[in-house]
């Protein structure tokens, strides 16, 4: 699973001139927890997995090391669309191992 760094999280709400609570409002976490992750805290896969949704569903790309940058509106439904799509097929993938 992709993580984001502390540094990358705090770029992309600067991209998008969002407090922390409005990403903690947009990614229906607590504020404490965005603030932990962009102090550097581990957080559990699923909170930084909506984080990372979030941000991309709103044009934000993010690159190797700490890179962060916008994209257009269009091609960030396509790319959210796409990694929702690989997702599930994540899920299904999991779900035949199991039934093996």
């Amino acid at each position: 699973m992709f993580s984001l760094t502390a540094s990358q999280i705090k770029a992309a709400r600067a991209l998008l001139d969002w407090s922390q609570a409005q990403l903690a409002d947009a990614t229906l976490l607590s504020r404490s927890t965005i603030r932990c992750a962009e102090l550097g805290y581990v957080l559990r896969p699923h909170n930084m997995e909506a984080i990372r949704q979030v941000f991309i569903a709103h044009g934000i790309a993010f690159e190797d090391g700490d890179g962060v940058r916008r994209i257009s509106t269009q091609k960030a439904r396509n790319k959210h669309l796409h990694t929702q799509m690989i997702s599930v097929q994540t899920i299904d993938q999991q779900e035949q191992q199991i039934e093996a």
